[in-house]
């Protein structure tokens, strides 16, 4: 069974906040950012777009790939464990 991968809020949160000693408060501040962008991020309540993973990117160091990169990995196997029953039942083209 497939394994649903890190959300990039948790990344964020236990890679990066807890190690440098930052709050949501203060990297909200930092990205210029409402607060509550940056929580809901770190619950996952929403995922990463792009203007966030850009501006992460500019406070923090790590690629707005990276972010991006960590996200569209969450999305896929999340929809795989998801409805891996249907996707179970997909064969191949073959060419006549």
């Amino acid at each position: 069974m497939t394994r649903i991968t890190t959300h990039p809020g948790e990344m964020l949160q236990h890679e990066f906040l807890v190690p440098m000693g930052i709050s949501a408060r203060a990297l909200a501040r930092a990205m210029k950012v409402p607060p509550t962008r940056v929580t809901k991020l770190l619950r996952a309540e929403t995922g990463m777009t792009a203007d966030t993973a850009i501006r992460l990117e500019r406070v923090l160091g790590a690629s707005a790939g990276f972010w991006l990169n960590l996200q569209n990995s969450y999305d896929l196997t999340r929809e795989q464990v998801a409805k891996a029953e249907a996707y179970a039942e997909l064969a191949p083209v073959v060419a006549a």
